[in-house]
This record gives C-alpha cells, structure tokens and sequence, in this order.
C-alpha cells in the first residue's frame, strides 16, 4: 500500500524531469546517511551543473487537505534539512497553500514555495481538457482456425481451441496455449492500424519464425509452420484528465500543468500523468513539450501499457495529435 502523500511526490518527480536541463539527474526519495546511520530525507532531489557549479536541490512535498494553508512549523522544519543535509537550494511543495506567515519565513530563509492547485474550473484557451487513448495491446482474438504444420507430421487430428495449452517454447517446460503464445507478437500489431487509421476492427494473420514444439500425447513435434488468423480491435478510451497547475508563490506564475487520469483497460486500472508547458510564442499550452508517464494501482511505474496515440482537446475542439513511446 503506497504511503500517504507519496503520489503528489511522484507528480513533482516526474515535473522536475521534464522541466530540468538535460543532464540533470532526479531522485525520489532520496535518503542520506552518516556513518551508515540514516540522517535525514528529502522526498525529491534535483542534482546537475550548472555553468562551473554543481548544483544541488530539494524538494520537500505534503499533502495534507485536511490541515489547510501549511504555516511556519513546516517551513522550520524544511529549513532544517537544508541546513542539516547541505542542499544549496530548497523547495516547499503544498497541494493547500501556504499562510501568509509562512510565505513571510520562506522568503527570509531562501525557501521557494510551490503550489499544486487543482483547475477543474480554470479553463483559458489551449489548455488540455480531454485525452482520448488509442490502444491495441490487448485486443486481439483468435479468428478462425489455425495453421498448423510440423515434422514429422502429427498422426491424428487435432482439436485446438485458443486456450488449449500444446506447445512449449525452447527452454521452458511449461505447454502454453495459442492465446498465451500470441503475447509477445501483439506488440508490432499496431502498425497493422498505421495502415488504416480509421480503422476500429481489422482482420489479419499473424505468422511466426519463432521456435516452437507442438506436445501431443507425450510426444514433442517440431513446429515447421504456424499461422493464426486474428481480430484487432482497436479499443478506444476517453478519460477526462484531472487538471493541476504548479504555481510559484512568489509571482503566481504558471510553472506547468500536469494532468492526471485514470483509465480502464480489460485487465487493470492505470494512471496517466501527463505534463506539458506554455508555447511562450502564442500562449498555448500543447506545442512541442509534452510527456506521458503510467503507472499502476500502487503508484509504481506500469510497464505494461502499449499506447498508440493521444488525442488532446481543448474547449471542445482537437488541437494536438500524437504517438507516444513508454516513457517511465
């Protein structure tokens, strides 16, 4: 079970890398130690040259809706660490604010105060509201009846269905089935939609060279030949992304947005962060820098997710299109 506050601390994770310069090496949490006794630690660590120096920041991140604006006590107390653990730079992290008092005290220690912000209602013009994922990684069926050739010959005719377990892969004892079989190729299936965009349902077969044997009454048949006949449904999800600005507090300027949404495929639930930054030329938000990450239940990244395209809107209407590679 992920510990309380960690998810806004793996929003500013991932913010940092996408905002710091290239180089720039992030870690959350990051714990310090002397003389192999635990000292301190700080939730998000941001290190890396700048000009001559190495520079070396903290982010200290709390999520607490239930205490309201963060006052002076947690700002002592990050002043503390940066004291404490020699950090050149520290950064306070509120999901609620901060009370005036406490902007007063960061200002005289040096503390930078962030707030996340939630903007279901903040709306200016190309700002992403709505993602629409495009997705084949686990949607395809057996359609028909496969081919199947091996040497020497089978003897006697098989009934096969897609989850009848006959064949075994070099190196493993186990029989798997034509379904379980299948996995590993569905992953180049999405160029089989680049040829047809429109498409939400395509027939097609899939052929492979990769060594199999075929397991029949005990006895093992090299696989000289197997061909299945497949459906590709292309399973498209809309979720509405939950909108979060970064703010300095300083200036309450924008620092970035991020949106967060949850979505459903046929076998898990997964969360998407997405962040992006203003276009400085035309104030619109979607332009070239955008990144995507996923992760699972457990806020932990989610490496099985095969995403095709993403679709931002804005106010209705569609204003960027794009491919996405896993980016964890």
């Amino acid at each position: 079970m992920p510990r309380k506050g960690r998810f806004l601390e793996i929003l500013v994770k991932h913010l940092e890398q996408f905002l710091a310069p290239e180089g720039f090496t992030i870690r959350s949490p990051e714990e310090f130690y002397r003389d192999g006794i635990k000292i301190g630690e700080i939730d998000v660590t941001v290190r890396g040259d700048f000009g001559l120096s190495r520079v070396f920041v903290g982010l200290e991140c709390r999520d607490r809706p239930s205490d309201g604006p963060q006052g002076r006590d947690w700002i002592r107390e990050v002043m503390g660490k940066k004291e404490d653990l020699q950090v050149d730079k520290l950064v306070a992290v509120s999901s609620t604010g901060f009370t005036p008092p406490a902007e007063d005290l960061a200002e005289r220690f040096g503390i930078d105060l962030i707030t996340v912000e939630n903007v279901n209602e903040f709306n200016p013009s190309g700002w992403f509201e709505t993602i629409t994922f495009s997705s084949t990684n686990a949607l395809v069926t057996i359609d028909g009846k496969p081919r199947l050739a091996t040497a020497p010959p089978i003897p006697r005719p098989l009934q096969i269905t897609p989850h009848t377990r006959f064949l075994r892969i070099p190196d493993s004892a186990e029989l798997i089935s034509l379904q379980e079989f299948l996995e590993p190729e569905v992953s180049g299936l999405s160029s089989v939609f680049a040829r047809d965009k429109d498409a939400v349902e395509i027939k097609d077969t899939i052929r492979t060279d990769r060594p199999v044997y075929a397991v029949v009454d005990g006895k093992e048949f090299e696989v000289t030949e197997l061909a299945i006949p497949v459906k590709l449904r292309r399973k498209v999800i809309n979720a509405k992304a939950l909108l979060n600005v970064f703010r300095r507090s300083c200036d309450d300027d924008i620092v970035a947005l991020s949106g967060v949404c949850e979505f459903e495929t046929n076998k898990r639930r997964v969360k998407a962060l997405i962040y992006a930054k203003k276009n400085m030329q035309d104030s619109v938000l979607i332009g070239g820098e955008v990144t995507i990450h996923f992760l699972n239940e457990d806020n932990e990244p989610d490496e099985m997710i095969d995403l095709v395209s993403i679709d931002f809107y804005s106010q209705g209407r569609l204003v960027s299109s794009r491919e996405f590679k896993h980016d964890n």
